[in-house]
């Protein structure tokens, strides 16, 4: 017998759900789309008609009338506690965009009542989910790299172009603000007990933002932080850009070998050896010529499918784990461990957010 679809709610109804979760759940197995929601009821209509669901203005009235199983939200993060709260109490398991929230003691009060309610609860943290992270962390869990002693993240993107909502300015942090948990949740899944030892963050003034945008503050748009493991075993460094333009990658040194990692590509050693340069030199090539391509406007790139993309993979991972009665990937104890680290690293730039209590 087939199983019952899981019927999911979307509370809040913009390009992010537009462009990503609405198609990873409308590709998914076995759920349905049963309830949109935002304030701005146009919008939540706009996207029934494309994804089904019945429209909704009232959070609160979606979860009490349209029999769900789980909800999604993708609200700006000043609104997350409050809605994780009222799901839980109308027994609904919760599945959050991130930023979690700004503030420790309210991401304990979710993991709380997540726990005392019975409701499963996960952060999207998907470059987790992205092929060449899972396969470092299969690498470092087998110790081809030996004991971790480093890890740095680097991200450098001068042009800001996937902004969709005003709000990832003037959010707390500002834009470096909500883009951080990318790199802290990978380091909290790699290294254990972190704390932050230093922040650096400038605002140099050279960034490119979405046209639309133009008028809006980037705010900070350099950052640099130094974290170490509280038992002294590890260190980790995150080096944040919005004024020049470098891929995304992830450096992990063990006593064993290192490893570069690319969440949107591969894994390398970090040595190159000629016949390793010779093996990669025709990817490279192949590479090379179709960035030149695209900005000559002589190639296209074909969208990848909705369900090789790791927003779908970390949905799935969710709705598996409702599903089976186990554990999120992305565990309420990891999703609260970037919520420390972020509010000791934003709240040292930014007045709006609280500095964490010493442990």
């Amino acid at each position: 017998m087939a199983e019952r679809a899981l019927r999911v709610g979307v509370v809040g109804c913009g390009l992010a759900a537009r462009d990503l979760h609405l198609p990873c759940l409308a590709a998914l197995p076995g759920v349905e789309i049963a309830g949109l929601c935002d304030a701005d009821g146009a919008r939540a209509a706009a996207l029934a008609s494309q994804f089904g669901g019945a429209v909704h203005e009232d959070a609160a009235r979606m979860f009490a009338n349209e029999s769900l199983d789980f909800v999604v939200l993708l609200t700006p993060p000043e609104s997350h506690a409050g809605l994780c709260l009222a799901a839980f109490d109308a027994g609904l398991h919760v599945l959050l965009e991130k930023p979690f929230c700004y503030d420790v003691a309210e991401a304990d009060q979710v993991v709380a009542r997540a726990a005392e309610t019975g409701r499963s609860f996960s952060v999207i943290h998907n470059e987790l989910f992205n092929p060449s992270v899972d396969a470092a962390r299969e690498q470092i869990a087998r110790g081809d790299l030996g004991t971790l002693c480093s890890v740095q993240y680097s991200a450098a993107r001068r042009h800001q172009l996937f902004v969709p909502e005003a709000w990832y300015y003037r959010t707390a942090g500002g834009r470096m603000g909500e883009t951080l948990p990318h790199a802290l949740c990978l380091l909290v899944a790699l290294l254990d007990d972190l704390q932050v030892l230093h922040v650096d963050a400038r605002k140099l003034g050279h960034p490119i933002g979405p046209e639309r945008f133009a008028g809006e503050d980037f705010g900070i748009d350099e950052l640099r932080v130094d974290l170490a493991c509280r038992d002294g075993r590890a260190t980790a460094h995150v080096w944040y850009s919005f004024n020049t333009d470098l891929p995304t990658n992830l450096i992990v040194a063990g006593t064993k070998g290192h490893r570069v990692v690319y969440p949107f590509g591969r894994v390398s050693e970090l040595t190159a050896t000629p016949t390793r340069v010779r093996a990669e030199l025709p990817g490279l090539l192949r590479h090379a010529a179709h960035r030149a391509g695209r900005r000559l406007r002589l190639t296209r790139p074909k969208p990848a499918p909705v369900t090789s993309s790791s927003h779908y993979h970390q949905i799935a991972d969710f709705v598996v784990s409702l599903r089976s009665g186990g554990t999120p990937a992305v565990t309420p104890h990891d999703a609260r461990e970037v919520v420390r680290l972020w509010q000791d690293v934003v709240g040292r730039y930014d007045p709006r957010v609280r500095a964490p209590e010493a442990p």
